[in-house]
């Protein structure tokens, strides 16, 4: 796994938000997203909900957070998406200056959200939660499916590759017309990267590492050399 100055830069952006959570009491940042000119930082647990972004990697600016207990951010198109505890979902049309929240029909803790290549949007969460819109504006639906979910202790992310729609949480992907298990891919994961060649790499518990180089439908194992549980993978300078 390569290092390079861009993923220092990167580490020291995440450090900074974490020192200012902490300082507030709160407790984790729970996910990242980066933008254009901005990048955006989420999390807290229980009654705490904190929602950051900068511009500069350097000054941190509190942005208005909808909801507490805050987990998965994302940009999807012009609009900036959160997930929560107790079912939270929300979007922003201002970036975070102002909040829609969406009723959906569950309590449980919502991870992730992703929108697809036709129009779906997709939500994940605890104890086998899974939830979409058919099309932008449309009802959230609980989607009926045999995917068997990690355990609740991670914030996994949901994930666009040439297969389908890669769903960490459940170790499979939707292709379109149904849920598939990847051949080769086992174990409690967490996070995913794609390279711009279409390498995929997943890693998860106990310094687990997958590699994908057909879009996702099948996995190799990669030795990583260490026991600790991997919480995150990104592509940089050329190298996971």
């Amino acid at each position: 796994m390569a290092k390079s100055k861009a993923v220092d830069q990167t580490t020291a952006v995440k450090q900074l938000a974490v020192s200012t959570f902490r300082a507030r009491g709160s407790a984790h940042v729970l996910s990242t997203e980066i933008g254009d000119h901005l990048a955006y930082f989420s999390g807290g647990y229980g009654r705490g909900g904190e929602l950051y972004s900068t511009s500069d990697g350097k000054k941190l600016v509190r942005r208005q957070s909808p909801e507490n207990g805050l987990r998965g951010i994302r940009i999807i198109g012009d609009e900036l998406w959160l997930t929560g505890q107790w079912g939270t979902l929300a979007v922003s049309r201002d970036r975070g200056a102002s909040w829609t929240t969406i009723s959906v029909a569950t309590r449980e803790c919502l991870w992730d959200v992703v929108r697809d290549a036709k129009g779906v949007t997709w939500v994940h969460g605890t104890k086998g939660t899974l939830l979409k819109s058919a099309k932008p504006g449309a009802p959230f639906r609980a989607v009926t499916h045999g995917l068997r979910n990690r355990d609740e202790r991670s914030n996994p992310r949901i994930e666009l590759v040439p297969a389908g729609v890669m769903f960490v949480l459940f170790n499979g992907y939707w292709d379109g017309a149904k849920f598939v298990k990847p051949a080769g891919l086992t174990g409690a994961n967490t996070a995913l990267a794609i390279a711009p060649s279409g390498t995929i790499i997943i890693v998860g518990d106990k310094g687990a590492a997958f590699r994908s180089t057909d879009g996702g439908v099948s996995y190799t194992p990669v030795t990583t050399g260490i026991a600790a549980d991997l919480d995150d993978v990104a592509f940089v300078a050329g190298g996971f």
